[in-house]
């Protein structure tokens, strides 16, 4: 029987997979423009220019700077997608060599990422110039990061996190989710040896989560978007009124002066059976996926592939087939946390704030195939 005999082996074939689809994709994404792209390479030209007037580009500075180093080494935008590309790539190993850490079986690092490489949406952001591509390769390596925290002093164990995590704030704003994934990972695994010095950064930690919050808030309008109904971004310019939820009464909104953070908190105390009708609809197009302005097999297609996903994944997380406690939070509160955060705002028009769960539903999806995959097949578990 033909046998993988080491996780390399395994992992040269998917990386082949992964270059074959993104050359595809490359031939089929030209032409198409994001407008998106635009505030990034005037940011290039601001940091070239020693321009410090950078406003809410603050929020994504990490791939601004990115931009601008890539696009001085090469002027030119296929460059930038190129490096994309081989980032991702290096993204692809980190997941496998995170699901083999954590799981310690082949089959289960394959198959994660057969999935995710064969799904078009982890590659076609590679040929843009968007944060999406690097801060989905970012959610890798930090996959990878944790899952090699085994052994060393405190401080060389998280090392490596906390430097992907850095890059991965800086990328874009709602990298906060992370940073409180990572946080409840630290105190799940250290709770039995917590010295001062971690309580008070975690206390720092949690206080710059909340304070960066508050300020991201300015410049994003909750209250309006929640008067609105918006459902999904910008749905109230469109004509797909089924994407707009419409208020039975007139709504009490909070006062203009109140803290950002404490706004959403009094809408909802305020209005509250909008608020959790509004809620549970985002939470349904974010989970869903589906959209009225996608194809019937577009729908058809997200449905087929994420409905089992879920199910594997819960089935998973509730058969406690996570090695330690500490992964499990981190893994739960990720994917809790982006879904919370997109209750609380709102939920995009082309799958774009979907992507950062990927790895992590992947990932539990290839535990639960695999077992599934050697009880059907009971030889197939011999083949890694």
């Amino acid at each position: 029987m033909l046998k993988i005999r080491t996780p390399f082996n395994a992992l040269l074939p998917l990386l082949l997979v992964a270059v074959i689809v993104n050359i595809m994709l490359h031939y089929h994404t030209r032409g198409i423009e994001y407008p998106d792209s635009l505030r990034y390479l005037e940011q290039t030209e601001k940091i070239k220019n020693a321009d410090l007037n950078i406003g809410d580009n603050l929020w994504s500075i990490g791939y601004s700077a990115f931009v601008f180093v890539a696009y001085s080494i090469y002027s030119n935008t296929q460059f930038i997608s190129a490096v994309q590309i081989f980032i991702y790539l290096l993204g692809v190993a980190a997941l496998f060599f995170a699901a083999l850490n954590w799981f310690k079986q082949t089959g289960v690092a394959v198959i994660t990422c057969l999935l995710y490489v064969c799904w078009y949406e982890t590659s076609f952001w590679n040929h843009f110039i968007l944060t999406e591509s690097l801060f989905l390769s970012t959610n890798c390596f930090m996959l990878w990061a944790l899952s090699g925290i085994e052994e060393g002093s405190i401080w060389k164990r998280y090392l490596p996190a906390l430097g992907v995590l850095v890059v991965h704030l800086s990328i874009r704003p709602t990298g906060i989710v992370m940073l409180l994934a990572f946080l409840v990972f630290v105190v799940s695994n250290t709770r039995q040896s917590l010295s001062p010095m971690l309580v008070i950064i975690l206390f720092v930690l949690a206080g710059g989560l909340l304070l960066a919050i508050n300020t991201m808030l300015y410049d994003y309008d909750l209250i309006a978007t929640y008067a609105q109904g918006e459902i999904v971004f910008l749905a109230g310019k469109t004509n797909y009124k089924e994407l707009v939820l419409v208020a039975n009464r007139p709504l009490t909104l909070p006062g203009p002066n109140m803290a950002p953070l404490l706004k959403p908190l009094v809408f909802f105390i305020d209005n509250p059976l909008y608020m959790l009708k509004l809620m549970a609809l985002k939470a349904f197009y974010f989970l869903g996926r589906v959209r009225p302005y996608y194809s019937i097999l577009h729908n058809v297609l997200l449905i087929t592939l994420f409905v089992p996903t879920y199910i594997m994944t819960i089935w998973v997380l509730l058969r406690n087939s996570v090695p330690g406690k500490a992964t499990k939070s981190f893994l739960v509160t990720y994917i809790l946390g982006t879904l919370g955060m997109i209750c609380l705002t709102v939920t995009d028009w082309d799958g774009r704030f979907f992507l950062p769960l990927i790895p992590m539903l992947f990932l539990l999806s290839g535990v639960g195939c695999n077992k599934l995959l050697t009880v059907l097949y009971p030889h197939f578990s011999r083949f890694f």
